[in-house]
């Protein structure tokens, strides 16, 4: 028999039947053991612990080994330890797989191996170093925020701060809320930074962070912005409409006022309303026109934090007719005389208006209040006579009076003069029709 491992072997020895003999009814039992060969001083193990930049969750494997005349079966087992002593070392603690090393915090360890072959004696061998991973620059990492752009809505913000690997074959991985804190926040005044302690104004916000644990403390940044709430304007109030008084002015009693919203309401006017708003009709004329307001500012305790969409805004209004405030109509007398005569009639207008001149009005008249004509109607016979006057003049109302237009009867020798003389026209007319109607 022939044992080719080291162990301990239990052999059972009997004897066999032969000749006059039989074979053994009681075999012996013999233990052999074949204790294990020493480690052989040609084999040998260089252990490296591993030193590098922290790498991230990828880390690096804690050591590496060189062998020299080891056998290619040979099994490795791991332990890490602060400490290079091998009487301490845990049997529960040996890992069949090198293990990894990833943060900073685990440096200044060594590295012990166990190497183990079949028949031999095992041998620990230990790192001639410590394992030593050193912090890495904080800007390699990237700082953003969620979201990086909100509108003002008069409340405090606390926008999401990611933090993630960023640097050349990192795994883009989240950075570990361990290695870095907060430092404060700052607000750009238009001419420095100054440190806030809330997101609540409309500007620009930077968050200030710094390293620690696997990372230098350096600080690395994200900017915030919360922008201007934006908003419209609109024209509102009792009447757009007005009666014509010479100007494009707005009349106290209208009302109107420039109201300001957003896509999500209208905002308290403590904190932000229109201010010094220019509200005109675009014409003075009686019409349809447009109302704008023009030159719109904001004013308020937050308006700082609202701006508009345009400075200006309009509706459709109406500037109706005016009527004139008075009118004086009168006609001088007529005295019968055979032929038609033309009254005199003075005819005036006021406007009521100290800034409108009736000077423009343009009067005519009519015998029947339908048909008007510039001209004055004449009268023959005596008698008395009624005159329609109109005065009409742009944006105003036309005004309509009647005046009584006399022509008093002639006194006798004049009217008998006067029908002398009527007669010998006519008689005249007819001698000379006679004398053509001959001639012809």
């Amino acid at each position: 028999m022939t044992v080719t491992k080291a162990g301990v072997f239990k052999i059972e020895v009997n004897t066999q039947e032969s000749g006059f003999y039989k074979a053994g009814e009681n075999p012996v039992c013999i233990t052999l053991t074949v204790n294990k060969a020493a480690f052989p001083a040609s084999w040998n193990l260089i252990v490296t612990a591993t030193s590098g930049i922290y790498n991230g969750s990828k880390g690096y494997p804690a050591a590496t080994i060189s062998t020299t005349d080891i056998p290619d079966g040979a099994r490795y087992e791991y332990q890490l330890k602060r400490t290079n002593r091998t009487d301490d070392l845990q049997e529960d603690q040996w890992k069949s797989e090198c293990p990894k090393i990833v943060n900073v915090a685990e440096s200044e360890q060594f590295v012990f191996v166990r190497v183990t072959v079949d028949n031999y004696e095992s041998k620990v061998f230990c790192s001639g170093n410590q394992t030593n991973i050193t912090q890495r620059r904080f800007a390699d990492t990237k700082v953003t925020l969620e979201p990086e752009k909100v509108i003002y809505n008069g409340q405090s913000r606390d926008p999401e701060i990611k933090v993630v690997e960023n640097w050349q074959e990192a795994s883009r991985d989240a950075v570990d809320r361990a290695d870095y804190i907060i430092q404060y926040w700052t607000y750009w005044t238009g001419t420095d930074n100054r440190e806030v302690g809330e997101r609540k104004d409309a500007g620009t916000y930077t968050v200030h962070l710094l390293g620690q644990g696997n990372y230098k403390n350096e600080s690395n940044t994200a900017i915030f912005t919360i922008d201007k709430c934006k908003l419209n304007a609109r024209i509102t109030g009792g009447s757009f409409d007005k009666v014509y008084d010479g100007t494009t002015d707005i009349r106290e009693e209208q009302n109107l006022s420039v109201q300001l919203y957003s896509d999500s309401g209208t905002p308290d006017s403590q904190d932000v309303r229109a201010d010094q708003v220019n509200l005109a009709y675009q014409s003075a004329d009686v019409g349809e026109h447009d109302i704008e307001a023009a030159n719109i500012t904001l004013a308020g305790d937050n308006a700082k934090n609202y701006e508009l969409t345009e400075n200006s805004t309009s509706i459709k209004g109406n500037i109706v007719a005016r009527d004139f405030a008075s009118m004086t109509v009168s006609a001088d007398p007529l005295t019968y005389n055979g032929t038609e005569q033309k009254p005199q009639i003075h005819a005036s207008v006021e406007t009521g208006l100290s800034n409108v001149s009736p000077d423009a009005v343009v009067v005519t008249y009519s015998k029947n209040g339908v048909d008007y004509q510039s001209e004055i109607p004449g009268f023959t016979d005596a008698g008395t006579y009624q005159v329609y006057v109109k005065a009409s003049m742009d944006n105003f109302n036309d005004a309509v009076k009647t005046v009584n237009v006399t022509v008093q009867q002639a006194p006798q020798a004049q009217a008998v003069i006067q029908a002398a003389e009527k007669t010998a026209v006519e008689k005249t007319a007819v001698e000379r029709a006679a004398v053509e109607q001959a001639a012809a």
